[in-house]
């Protein structure tokens, strides 16, 4: 095995990164099968897990895919050349010079015929070059649809936290009326036959489309006499043969879970979506044959998908001080004392606010109090700006090129990365319960969770999955500084009840704070 040193790209190893590469690396040579790697934010998983896979390519693992289920971070992966990690995008990221739009995704060559026709087409060689090499990066969504990716020796999952419901989610379908809820195998399959029939459909109109592409330079009288078609007939058939794939792919994966496990899913009678109440056997099937699974995050979940697994925990790269976190109770935030919290809430924010005079993220779980809480900062003189539901990225984006504003935020737990001096202040005003309920889903899952230890519980995990990733939010790094106030007075029952589903780099920087005044 090649030295842990040798294969680092960079200057040297931030606080825990070697030790985490020499414990990952020691249990995959004894056989273990999953490892969950707890790696909280700033500690640099990407360069761990890169060199665990490059040191374990002389110990008979010869191919790696770190996958994920953001697709951001792939691109950062895609970008970060010092890693060495090739990526392999969607198709949308790759030119095509047949497409007015110059998106592959819009490709109106049928797939029999890429090769011949398209031996330079950017997306192709991509994907080759992906196969090909030893430690490759793709979305979660990429494996889990395309089958022509072979089953790798390592897969790597970062920010696996989201695992379980991403898997629960890639296998939901709202079922067609025409499928009898009464005899579901048999109409599934019926269903599975006639997409099959319309995909052949398309392919052979698609294939017959290409052949009569329109030349260039041909006049509008002699395409119309030789029945020649424009190229974005084509293109808009080959978008449907695309749909029509997908559905069917879901449909297939709908009828082989209805056959194999009839009792890990709900059809709610009213909505007709088919959904797993359980992620554990679809990851079960996903790392089937491969030798070593990593699922990698600063809160992992793994208990939500397997019993046996290794456990190996990295020391957070900031000191505690500079990422501390204050429960700072201003009240509940129920529906019955909400109004009355947020006066008090208000003014609390905007003081804290007022201390750094920078950009403050207010996470408020819900767009009725993020209104309401936010003009109620406003009357204390403090500019706020909310996410827009239509243009979320946008919304953020526009916040963050201003100064001296609150976001009043939804949805911002994960995914947003806010480093530096502008950022001092993270609040979380509301704890991100689970909205109640009354489907079919939910009132089974709830009944599952009962069945089960605290610790396994999808409702209590997500909980505390949010509070933790939110109090990432503002400290990227070790150089990094922010606080965080927690002032939903519902946090210290939930803490106090799953204690145990905090980490440990969240136990040592909470800190219980009396509000001033």
């Amino acid at each position: 095995m090649s030295a842990i040193d040798d294969l680092n790209p960079y200057n040297g190893f931030r606080t825990g990164q070697r030790e985490s590469i020499q414990d990952i690396v020691r249990h995959a040579l004894a056989g273990d099968h999953i490892i969950e790697y707890k790696g909280p934010t700033g500690c640099g998983k990407s360069l761990v897990l890169s060199i665990v896979a490059r040191a374990l390519a002389d110990e008979g693992f010869s191919k790696t895919i770190y996958t994920t289920p953001q697709k951001s971070l792939v691109h950062q992966l895609a970008n970060d050349k010092g890693l060495g990690i090739i990526a392999l995008l969607g198709r949308a990221n790759y030119p095509c010079p047949k497409v007015e739009s110059n998106s592959a995704a819009d490709c109106p060559v049928p797939a029999k015929k890429r090769r011949q026709t398209c031996p330079n087409c950017p997306y192709q060689f991509a994907k080759e070059v992906f196969l090909q090499s030893p430690l490759g990066a793709t979305t979660l969504d990429k494996i889990l649809v395309d089958r022509s990716i072979p089953t790798p020796d390592i897969m790597v999952i970062d920010e696996s936290q989201g695992l379980e419901m991403k898997l629960i989610e890639q296998r939901s379908v709202v079922l067609p009326e025409q499928i009898e809820l009464n005899r579901l195998e048999p109409s599934l399959a019926d269903w599975v036959e006639t997409i099959e029939m319309e995909k052949m459909k398309y392919e052979t109109k698609l294939e017959r489309m290409f052949s009569k592409i329109r030349p260039a330079g041909v006049t509008d009288e002699v395409a119309a006499f030789m029945g020649f078609v424009d190229m974005s007939e084509a293109t808009k058939a080959a978008k449907r043969l695309t749909q029509i794939e997908r559905v069917l792919s879901r449909a297939k994966t709908v009828l082989r879970i209805a056959q194999e496990a009839p009792g890990s899913f709900i059809v709610d009678s009213k909505t007709r979506a088919f959904k797993l109440l359980s992620g554990r056997e679809e990851f079960r099937r996903l790392v089937d044959g491969i030798k070593l699974v990593i699922l990698a995050s600063g809160t992992p979940c793994t208990q939500l998908l397997a019993d046996g697994y290794s456990k190996i925990e990295a020391p957070h790269p900031v000191d505690v001080d500079r990422r501390r976190v204050y429960y700072m109770p201003c009240g509940k935030m129920n529906y019955q004392e909400r109004d009355k919290t947020i006066d008090i809430m208000a003014e609390t924010i905007a003081d804290l606010h007022k201390k750094y005079n920078r950009n403050t993220l207010v996470h408020c779980h819900s767009f009725v109090i993020a209104e309401k809480l936010g003009h109620a900062i406003y009357d204390y003189d403090v500019r706020c700006r909310w996410i827009d539901k239509k243009d979320r990225e946008g919304s953020i984006k526009t916040w963050q090129e201003m100064d001296d504003t609150c976001l009043l935020s939804v949805a911002c737990e994960e995914g947003l990365d806010l480093p530096g001096e502008k950022y001092p202040l993270n609040i979380i005003a509301k704890v991100p319960f689970l909205p109640y309920k009354s489907d079919e889903w939910t009132d089974k899952r709830k009944a599952l969770d009962n069945s089960l230890p605290p610790e396994q519980r999808w409702e209590n995990v997500s909980v505390a999955l949010s509070i933790q990733q939110a109090c990432g939010r503002c400290t990227r790094g070790p150089s990094d500084w922010s606080e965080t106030y927690i002032l939903d007075a519902s946090f210290e029952w939930f803490y106090r009840r799953n204690f145990s589903l905090f980490e440990t780099w969240f136990r040592d920087a909470l800190m219980k704070k009396v509000a001033s005044g």
